[in-house]
């Protein structure tokens, strides 16, 4: 009686993975590991976005309170122009700067992110192929 239940719930459990070949607590447990990995980036990335964000903000308004203080008395005029024209193309480059290194910043965790979803589909499709 016993090996006949046996029998009949080995049956029923392979027909169920035929109709079923995904593991369904495997792919769950995939799925939270890449949600987690990819939380992690972004908060990563964020955090750095948010860096550069605050650094371009200072290399701003440093520019517009230069470009708005008066001229002390007695400065040399021709002097002063020449002096904040080269100090306005320093900041100008380090903003540009900045500009790209946050460019590369949301490129690079873009492409970790899309290369750790690519390799959790890879898995699963690998485990769905190795389970028919």
């Amino acid at each position: 009686m016993l090996d006949k239940a046996k029998s009949e719930t080995g049956i029923t459990e392979s027909r169920e993975q035929a109709q079923f070949p995904v593991n369904f607590v495997e792919a769950q447990k995939r799925t939270a590991r890449l949600f987690a990995e990819t939380s992690e980036l972004a908060a990563k990335a964020t955090r750095e976005i948010i860096e550069h964000q605050t650094e371009l903000l200072r290399l701003e308004t440093e520019q517009i309170v230069e470009a708005f203080a008066p001229q002390k008395i007695g400065e040399d005029s021709g002097a002063t122009a020449v002096a904040r024209f080269d100090r306005w193309q320093e900041q100008t480059d380090l903003m540009l700067a900045q500009a790209r290194q946050l460019n590369d910043i949301v490129r690079d965790y873009g492409w970790q992110i899309l290369k750790l979803y690519v390799s959790g589909y890879h898995k699963g499709a690998r485990s769905l192929w190795e389970t028919r």
